[in-house]
């Protein structure tokens, strides 16, 4: 007998969240769209994260157990190799999602026939003991891609506007995936430390005919101290900055793919590249001091990035020699404690 797959799978990459991922579970369970798979991928936790899952007795709910500590990307990308439904949505381990979220996504890909669906807000909370017992505090949504639209077909302004003018949000966890599309074009989340939310958002934009961001808020963010978000130690730091090599070749691969929506001129795809690195810079490089990095260490590990990527495109590496001492002269005033 054909096995009947769900409409959504859910995929959650976990590690030591034995705090959050109860709220995480119940949340999705609470759904009014009920047909679902829910992938957890426990990335090697050492606390009772798999003890808990396991109290669970609900056949939707797939554990899965990474052999090594490999980090989010492999782990949503093991996710998607293994997922079965017709759509996929992402979330992180800490976070929660109003009941009716999946629902509201589901109809609005269905109705429009989008590979993507978005929404254009989220709410946050900072309650280390939140739970769907409680109302949630709309006064903490936050508006993160205003007007609901579809993207341009035309790949240029799609790219000029929500990409470089940032008009909408990267994260993963705001979208709904038909996963075919995901599929046969081949997107993954790349292998670089915080940049693989952007690069598969960029990889969508260049592949999805149909991009749609709705009016609605389902998400539910939770800021915590534990969230790796604030992680800026040096050796987090250090990989970042080693991971724009992986970054650039990630970006040539979906400019040379046949998939693009569009015909995409050079000087769209150099801006595109010198945006990255821009966003890379203003992301890390700025910040940098909050990881006990030492000036002529950052000096040397960016130097020695500048020198991988894409050495034989002369305008790309001009950017980077330009931005680099931008933000150098930036990092540099910050640590005297003068005014930029």
């Amino acid at each position: 007998m054909k096995r009947i797959s769900p409409r959504v799978s859910i995929i959650v990459p976990m590690f030591n969240v034995e705090k959050y991922i109860e709220t995480c579970i119940e949340s999705i369970l609470r759904q009014t769209l009920q047909d679902f798979e829910l992938i957890l991928i426990d990335d090697c936790s050492t606390d009772r994260t798999i003890e808990i899952v396991q109290r669970y007795d609900d056949s939707r709910i797939k554990l899965f157990k990474q052999i090594k500590n490999s980090g989010e990307s492999d782990s949503r990308n093991f996710g998607l190799k293994v997922a079965s439904g017709k759509y996929v949505y992402f979330m992180d381990h800490d976070d929660a999602i109003i009941p009716d979220t999946l629902e509201i996504l589901y109809n609005a890909a269905e109705e429009s026939q989008s590979e993507v669906v978005c929404m254009n807000a989220l709410y946050e909370t900072h309650s280390p003991d939140f739970s769907f017992d409680n109302p949630v505090d709309v006064s903490q949504m936050h508006i993160l891609n205003a007007t609901p639209r579809f993207f341009s077909a035309d790949l240029s302004e799609r790219l000029q506007n929500e990409f470089i003018n940032n008009h909408c949000s990267v994260t993963p966890w705001m979208k709904l995936h038909r996963r075919d599309f995901l599929v046969r074009n081949e997107i993954l989340f790349s292998k670089t430390t915080r940049e693989g939310d952007v690069l598969f958002y960029l990889a969508e934009l260049c592949f999805a005919k149909k991009f749609r961001v709705i009016d609605a808020c389902g998400y539910v963010y939770r800021a915590h101290q534990d969230n790796t978000m604030h992680a800026k130690t040096q050796k987090h730091l250090r990989e970042s900055i080693l991971s724009l090599p992986v970054a650039a070749k990630y970006i040539k691969w979906i400019f040379s793919s046949k998939n693009l929506i569009s015909y995409l001129p050079e000087s769209m795809r150099i801006r595109v590249e010198a945006y990255q690195i821009r966003h890379f810079f203003s992301t890390f490089i700025v910040p940098a001091y909050f990881g006990e990095l030492e000036l002529a260490e950052l000096d040397q590990i960016l130097d020695e990035s500048i020198a991988s990527i894409v050495p034989s495109n002369p305008e790309l590496v001009r950017f980077l020699t330009d931005a680099l001492s931008v933000y150098l002269f930036q990092l540099t005033t910050i640590l005297k404690g003068e005014e930029i």
